[in-house]
């Protein structure tokens, strides 16, 4: 059977049209793959922004965040998480996150099971409008909560807290030096 002039053309058209379908699918996906992390992803911690320029409520947030990040497998316990958000912490919390792990704590009751099955406890920080500024220190409102990523891929709720944060104006930028945890 032999093909007229109109089919011809027809079937270059849907190769071209395929063919630039198939440019616009790759340069979107290397796209999406070289801005890995500027996206959202409650279970993954990107530190992205730099500790000396962000803004207090991110420093609440990341510093936050860091802390109730706990990973039982390698972390002796959650007191361990501390270092973790050294970067974003000032005054005594700093120094307390310079010193090992205190000693003699009651563990929490999941931390062995949590262990064994290799979960880790992931934690957001959302905070909300400052309760108190001035030149050197804001008071936040931040809400914590903390979920239980399992090794199977699946998620347990574990806690969320209200937390007042005060970020304080230091020589590096702004740092989380206290904050009161209560639970919600």
């Amino acid at each position: 059977m032999r093909r007229g002039p109109i089919a011809v053309l027809v079937a270059i058209a849907v190769l071209v049209v395929a063919a630039v379908a198939v440019v616009l699918i790759v340069a979107t996906n290397e796209g999406s793959e070289t801005d890995a992390g500027s996206g959202h992803d409650d279970h993954t911690h990107v530190e992205t922004e730099d500790p000396a320029n962000a803004e207090p409520a991110i420093v609440a947030e990341r510093a936050l965040a860091a802390m109730f990040s706990w990973q039982p497998v390698t972390d002796p316990s959650p007191g361990a998480a501390v270092t973790r958000a050294l970067p974003w912490l000032g005054g005594d919390l700093a120094a307390e996150a310079q010193q090992p792990p205190a000693t003699g704590i009651r563990p929490l009751p999941q931390w062995q099971p949590w262990k064994e099955s290799g979960d880790i406890v992931s934690a957001t920080a959302e905070a909300s409008a400052p309760i108190l500024t001035t030149a050197d220190r804001q008071v936040l409102p931040v809400t914590l909560t903390q979920t239980v990523l399992h090794g199977d891929g699946s998620t347990t709720p574990y806690a969320t807290h209200q937390v007042r944060a005060v970020v304080d104006r230091t020589d590096t930028g702004w740092r989380l030096t206290e904050y009161n945890l209560a639970p919600s």
